[in-house]
């Protein structure tokens, strides 16, 4: 059982609508029976364990000096319990945006760290989500450990009818740990996103020491300095109706090349997600969500020297939602 109260801090567009701030002050009351939290290095699968309140506090900065530039930062400062693991604050997110004016042909480039544009979920102001308190497993993981640095291109042809078809393609690096937490923990529900450079605990698992003696025994740091220099990628279309429904694919592929870095390994991590929309969210709106995919580490051709890891992985979600 879970209770959150959020508030929505709005400031008016500075500058002739060149600044825009805004941000979420959220608590939370949790009450879980059964195992400790993950994030207290245990084997739960929710964000809290017994009684847990926590607080975060989110700011978003949009700045648009011209019609063509834009400048997105994403921060976050917490007030979880002591048991809780990870960072208190730092940044989410941060990039810069070029763009065009176009109606009809839309181009935009994008660089930095920023959330691939797959969620159906999770479409409010700083990623956050209108309908659920607590996000999908989908898109619990994906805040997680999905959360590149790169550049990011994308065309939106729009017809007279207002339908619209998007195509976009990805290359990044700083996301190699992708897929440790999924492998060793599993699918989780929450809505705690980690920063840049946080590392998170993985769980007590016996098998831990025996496949990656020299994994950091602190745990795991999803979004970090590059392992491998192997450079990732992912490309996506999408089809939107009239603003009534939208279907999307999506195709990632992490190019880690499995081997160990200092006290963390290169995962090789490759899904397909796709997502479907049909409604309007102001109004009544059914989206769905599926992934698809692996992930793994070690040594594969010298099983001497090593115990190599293959996981497989899905998810579905089907959410209905109706505002009045």
């Amino acid at each position: 059982m879970k209770f959150a109260l959020t508030l929505l801090l709005l400031t008016p567009p500075l500058a002739a609508d060149t600044l825009a701030v805004r941000g979420f002050l959220t608590g939370r009351l949790g009450q879980a029976s059964g195992p400790e939290s993950w994030i207290e290095g245990a084997i739960g699968r929710f964000d809290f364990s017994d009684t847990a309140a926590t607080a975060t506090a989110e700011l978003g900065i949009d700045w648009a000096p011209s019609d063509y530039f834009a400048l997105h930062l994403h921060g976050l400062a917490r007030a979880e319990p002591d048991s809780f693991r990870g960072r208190r604050a730092g940044l989410v997110a941060g990039f810069l945006q070029l763009h065009n004016t176009s109606e009809k042909n839309r181009v935009q480039l994008r660089a930095g760290q920023f959330f691939l544009p797959t969620s159906r979920e999770n479409r409010g102001d700083l990623w956050s989500s209108p309908y659920t308190v607590t996000f999908s497993a989908i898109n619990t993981w994906m805040g997680q450990e999905v959360r590149p640095v790169g550049v990011d291109l994308e065309w939106r042809h729009t017809t007279p009818a207002f339908n619209a078809l998007t195509i976009g393609a990805t290359v990044f690096q700083n996301n190699d740990t992708m897929g440790t937490l999924l492998a060793w923990r599993g699918w989780s529900l929450g809505h705690r996103l980690p920063v840049y450079d946080e590392v998170v605990p993985l769980p007590p698992l016996f098998s831990l020491p025996l496949f990656i003696p020299d994994q950091n025994r602190e745990g795991t740091t999803p979004f970090r300095n590059d392992l491998d220099g192997r450079t990732g990628w992912s490309a996506r279309a999408r089809l939107n109706i009239t603003d009534r429904a939208a279907v999307q694919v999506t195709h990632v592929d992490n190019r880690g090349d499995y081997l160990l870095y200092g006290d963390e390994y290169s995962w090789k991590t490759k899904f397909t997600h796709a997502g479907v929309e049909i409604g309007r969210p102001e109004t009544t709106v059914l989206a769905a969500e599926w992934i698809h995919g692996f992930t793994g580490m070690g040594p594969f051709l010298d099983f001497l020297q090593g115990r190599p890891v293959v996981v497989g992985f899905d998810s579905t979600y089907l959410l209905l939602s109706h505002k009045r």
